[in-house]
């Protein structure tokens, strides 16, 4: 079982019929057809939403032949996390996968099916979130700050997500990283969608 946390003050969140609450603050971070938001700014949501449409329509073009390189590319560097995780030792560990989408791709299937179900799945776009649930029956958030403790995964994947953060400051991209660095164990491993792009810690 996941604690999620309050992303002002790190305090712990009780589960009540509207959403999630922190103990300390009160804020409350509501739960939409089942999917608990860590997304405050609405304009970012929305924007968000709409990425995510125009992001499914190029990727149904590529899938109908109209771009062979980017299907062929988009295959290679998606096929590789599941192997890599099961060679270092993290079957049926702990995982998040970040931009998870709908999770009907190369990367997370072959984890969910081959390395461990014990993963929750992070996006930004509600559309997406509710795909992925339906999808996997596992759990999927809501957020662009990650709402856990420090140390609570054995491994990070990503979902094609690393290529949206080309051309923001180097401050986002390093809070970024920083995020994620924060809430994976020691000795874990995060993995970008490249079969030679890994780090531990």
């Amino acid at each position: 079982m996941i604690n999620f946390v309050c992303l002002e003050d790190k305090g712990p969140l009780s589960f009540e019929k509207r959403g999630y609450i922190c103990r300390i603050c009160g804020k409350v971070y509501p739960i939409i057809d089942g999917i608990p938001i860590f997304i405050d700014d609405q304009k970012k949501f929305e924007s968000e939403e709409r990425q995510y449409t125009k992001e499914v329509d190029s990727s149904l073009e590529a899938r109908n032949g109209k771009n062979k390189k980017i299907q062929k590319l988009n295959f290679y560097i998606r096929s590789r996390p599941n192997e890599i995780l099961l060679q270092r030792g993290f079957k049926n560990k702990r995982g998040i996968d970040i931009g998870c989408g709908t999770g009907k791709n190369e990367n997370f299937e072959h984890i969910y099916t081959n390395v461990s179900k014990d993963v929750i799945g992070v996006e930004v776009s509600l559309s997406a979130a509710k795909g992925f649930t339906e999808n996997f029956k596992i759990p999927c958030i809501l957020a662009s700050e990650l709402p856990f403790e420090d140390e609570s995964f054995d491994f990070i994947t990503t979902s094609g997500l690393v290529h949206h953060l080309i051309g923001q400051p180097n401050d986002i991209i390093m809070a970024s990283f920083n995020e994620w660095y924060r809430v994976l164990k020691k000795g874990g491993i995060f993995i970008l969608p490249s079969s030679t792009s890994k780090c531990n810690t």
